[in-house]
């Protein structure tokens, strides 16, 4: 039962992951094929895990071994439905400017380790790169943006309005070691009425600390050797709708239960 456990919640990230990679591979790619939803719907890809599974190229596995295993098949459907149904609303677990978010992760069926450490220094909501200091730096061309109802789009940043944030990240012991991804934490939107929480964005249109330049496959990647911390500016495009008070800042895929679950509160 623990093994089953295992294999659907590292399943869950792997289909959770893989749209994001879509903005990673090329900013001017195809939007994530799916809305935004409670365990946000991230357009990375999984840190940590492998490309696919089977021997086939492209991790598409081969008859024989999906016959070695009935119920796999099963997994899978479970897997989507439980992502698909799933949704979160805000926890009361609300950091601010200065205090410390930590990344989870399964180390086995029933062991949650830390990750990363997250701590924000600063945030602010900016009618411009020159207003948000930014006017200098290079940005990708177009980021992938999520409305409110999940329906993603891809969107130039001239005339958008930028969330920037200072952030000071520490590597614990993250599973995947030095090679990090960006994207395993985003932009989030929860509804003042109902606490939904939804994704705005988990491509950046700036980050500082990247392996690459805007534009490349490897823009939201950045190396972290564990036991290392490195300050970074990151920069989200927010698209009109968004009310500054409503938007946080959390983990892509968050491993914890949802009352468990923390959100940086971005404008006090």
């Amino acid at each position: 039962m623990k093994k089953n456990l295992l294999s659907v919640l590292f399943l869950a990230t792997s289909i959770l992951l893989a749209s994001c990679g879509k903005a990673d591979g090329g900013q001017g790619g195809a939007p994530a094929s799916d809305a935004a939803g409670s365990g946000y719907q991230s357009s990375a890809e999984p840190e940590g895990s492998t490309a696919g599974t089977g021997d086939q190229p492209g991790g598409e596995a081969s008859g024989d071994s999906l016959a070695g295993d009935d119920s796999l098949a099963g997994k899978n459907a479970d897997a989507e439905d439980m992502w698909q149904e799933e949704e979160v609303f805000l926890s009361d677990q609300i950091l601010h400017t200065g205090d410390t978010l930590q990344v989870m992760y399964y180390q086995d069926a029933n062991t949650l380790s830390q990750g990363l450490d997250i701590t924000l220094n600063k945030a602010g909501l900016y009618d411009s790169p020159d207003a948000a200091g930014l006017g200098s730096v290079e940005f990708v061309d177009e980021t992938e943006v999520y409305d409110s109802d999940g329906n993603p789009k891809l969107c130039s940043i001239a005339g958008m309005r930028l969330l920037s944030c200072d952030l000071t990240v520490q590597n614990i012991d993250a599973a995947e070691g030095s090679d990090q991804h960006i994207s395993a934490i985003m932009l989030a939107y929860a509804d003042p009425s109902t606490r939904k929480v939804t994704m705005v964005s988990c491509a950046p249109a700036y980050f500082s600390a990247s392996s690459s330049q805007a534009g490349s496959e490897d823009y939201y990647h950045y190396q972290l050797p564990k036991g290392e911390s490195r300050d970074m500016t990151v920069a989200w495009s927010v698209p009109d709708g968004y009310e500054a008070e409503d938007l946080y800042l959390c983990v892509s895929y968050d491993s914890r239960d949802p009352r468990d679950r923390q959100y940086f509160k971005l404008m006090e």
